[in-house]
């Protein structure tokens, strides 16, 4: 989250609210990790590094709109994951 606190206080653009929210699920998972089974395991562990990432599918500062694949990669996670309650609505952090 420092990176992109940095990346904010130089670009405006920056969406900290959505990368702030993704981070709260990201942790939620990380904290409940112990009690998934394997598959949701792989899951959490796929979409907290694509988060994490660099080199992920698109810039995550590049565009305004770089941290919705972020944001739908993880809802994607929660689905196949069966984790009810903690969706992102991506489409209110759309510019």
């Amino acid at each position: 989250m420092g990176r992109v606190e940095k990346e904010k206080s130089e670009d405006p653009m920056v969406n900290l609210e959505l990368a702030r929210e993704i981070g709260r699920v990201c942790s939620y998972l990380l904290e409940h990790y112990a009690e998934m089974k394997d598959r949701q395991k792989e899951l959490i562990v796929g979409g907290v590094r694509y988060f994490i990432s660099d080199g992920d599918g698109v810039a995550d500062f590049e565009f305004a709109s770089g941290l919705i694949d972020d944001a739908q990669v993880i809802n994607h996670v929660l689905e196949e994951a069966d984790i009810g309650g903690k969706f992102i609505d991506v489409d209110r952090h759309r510019y």
